[in-house]
């Protein structure tokens, strides 16, 4: 397997345990721009182990709670899939931003920052995903 992310030697590591590592991207959005990944060669969230997820979802916490202080905006963390993730290799961004998601995807995608559903739209919404999941 040929994996850049895989490949520590290549990275700006900034932590690592026996699960995961913080790395910053190669091609950062901005300043603290970071990635947080699983050290084993992972595709997709199902296929993380506990112990993988547990080393995960620390290391975000701690980072979430350094880069206040080290940028003056607060973090938001997220992941692409699909179409939107570049690499084969399972990560998490983090990045500090004086923006929360529903700022950006308002601005990008031109939708309104915040709109009340009502509570058919509510349901037919997890009627939608409910049956995906049964």
């Amino acid at each position: 397997m040929n994996c850049p992310l895989c490949d520590l030697s290549k990275q700006e590591v900034i932590y690592q345990d026996a699960y995961c590592f913080s790395t910053v991207i190669s091609e950062p959005l901005k300043d603290g721009h970071l990635m947080v990944l699983p050290k084993r060669h992972v595709t997709s969230l199902e296929y993380l182990n506990s112990q993988e997820s547990q080393a995960i979802l620390k290391l975000l916490g701690r980072l979430g709670k350094i880069i206040p202080g080290s940028y003056a905006d607060d973090p938001i963390i997220f992941m692409n899939l699909g179409r939107h993730s570049t690499q084969p290799h399972l990560h998490l961004h983090i990045l500090p931003s004086k923006g929360g998601l529903r700022d950006l995807f308002s601005e990008y995608e031109k939708v309104p920052l915040r709109k009340k559903a009502t509570f058919k739209e509510l349901k037919s919404i997890g009627d939608k995903i409910r049956r995906r999941l049964e």
